[in-house]
């Protein structure tokens, strides 16, 4: 099967076979051109693909309809995310699906459900759009509900099941400034809060200690076990995350959320808060309670909000802005953005663009070692990895 050269007739075959319906078929025919005979045989496994997706969902058409007719009438939007839940469950991560999941019960069952896939027009998702926006959601949690719509639109028009994927002529809805939807503890405002924090014990004091000094995010803390650590080469290996199902009381452990692990650095502060941690010594998680049990993946956030009451901030400041603290004062350090995008575990630069405008000052006085003379010893110079430590190491200074 496939594409090969027949000899006798000196021309070039294209040979395919498939089953359909239970029963076997071959397409076959000569090209005097390979190129012919390649396109031929792509533009059949494109078409036999598609009918085969067409006859899983039930839409493929009697022997004797016309040739590439699908009975659209029958998958309404419903059904079709019904296919695409199974489709999902092989290839998200529980968390992942579960997002989609509420997404679409809450958002986009009630406008598109009952429609028929292929009679969505773009006016239909220009009101759902416009509706998210009018009960007050923001426009990220929008852009992420009309992001599923898209996925699953996408996914319909590859399988042929639509004809033109409708969402391409609606337009997004604009953030208009990437900085609104984060923020970050200055260097003052992050020492208040560690003073206040270690009011809490030792187990949550490190946490909330790790939070800052590592950017680690909650999973990544909840799920981090004492084999990870190394604490004599005051360095972390990020691996696993263990988080909470959305809407659901089930836990469920998994690779980081980009799907790779990191090493990240360990400042001596934090060390020494590690080091008191009873856990070390029966293994198994960094963090657990006084009696050595998991920690429930939501429970730092009543501890969080009691350490911010105390500091006295007036504006709102998430757990999860910890991590953006820890990034930012990476930034104005002078670590390079590429590097603090490997240690953040970010897998997409855009993502750390945001603390581009915080390294301003750190890239202008970078320039001046140009005018410097060069150190003897330039064999040995140190790396970002390197000079990122000697910045954490800077944070306990």
């Amino acid at each position: 099967m496939g594409i090969h050269r027949n000899r006798q007739r000196g021309t070039w075959q294209s040979e395919l076979e498939y089953t359909l319906r239970g029963q076997s078929h071959r397409v076959r025919k000569d090209f005097q051109k390979k190129s012919d005979a390649e396109a031929h045989h792509r533009e059949i496994e494109e078409m036999v693909r598609r009918a085969k997706a067409a006859e899983t969902l039930g839409l493929l058409p009697e022997p004797g309809a016309a040739a590439g007719e699908l009975d659209r009438r029958k998958l309404t939007f419903e059904s079709w995310w019904n296919d695409c839940r199974e489709y999902a469950r092989m290839r998200n991560r529980p968390t992942t699906l579960a997002r989609k999941e509420n997404i679409v019960r809450v958002h986009l069952l009630p406008a598109l459900g009952k429609l028929p896939l292929a009679a969505i027009r773009p006016a239909d998702l220009e009101r759902l759009q416009t509706g998210m926006l009018a009960k007050g959601l923001a426009p990220a949690t929008v852009r992420q509900g009309m992001s599923v719509a898209g996925w699953m639109l996408r996914r319909a028009f590859r399988l042929g099941i639509l004809d033109k994927n409708p969402l391409t002529a609606v337009e997004k809805v604009v953030i208009r400034s990437a900085e609104q939807g984060w923020t970050f503890l200055d260097f003052d405002e992050c020492d208040r809060y560690l003073r206040e924090a270690e009011q809490e014990g030792p187990v949550w004091y490190a946490m909330l200690l790790m939070a800052v000094r590592t950017g680690l995010r909650r999973g990544e803390l909840y799920g981090l076990r004492w084999a990870d650590l190394a604490l004599d080469r005051k360095q972390v290996q990020v691996k696993n995350t263990r988080t909470r199902v959305c809407g659901t009381r089930a836990i469920v452990e998994g690779p980081p959320k980009s799907g790779k692990g990191r090493v990240v650095g360990l400042t001596p502060m934090l060390v020494e808060a590690l080091r008191k941690l009873p856990s070390r010594f029966r293994g198994g998680y960094v963090f657990t309670d006084e009696e050595g049990l998991e920690l429930s993946p939501d429970a730092e956030r009543k501890v969080h909000a009691r350490v911010m009451r105390r500091t006295g901030l007036e504006r709102h400041i998430r757990f999860h802005d910890l991590r953006h603290t820890w990034a930012s004062h990476l930034a104005m350090r002078g670590v390079p953005l590429a590097v603090l995008q490997q240690l953040g575990g970010w897998s997409c630069y855009a993502m750390v663009q945001r603390y581009a405008h915080l390294s301003r000052e750190s890239v202008v006085s970078a320039v001046n070692v140009l005018e410097e003379k060069p150190s003897k010893s330039l064999g040995t110079q140190q790396g970002p990895q390197q000079a990122a430590f000697q910045a954490w190491d800077a944070f306990d200074q």
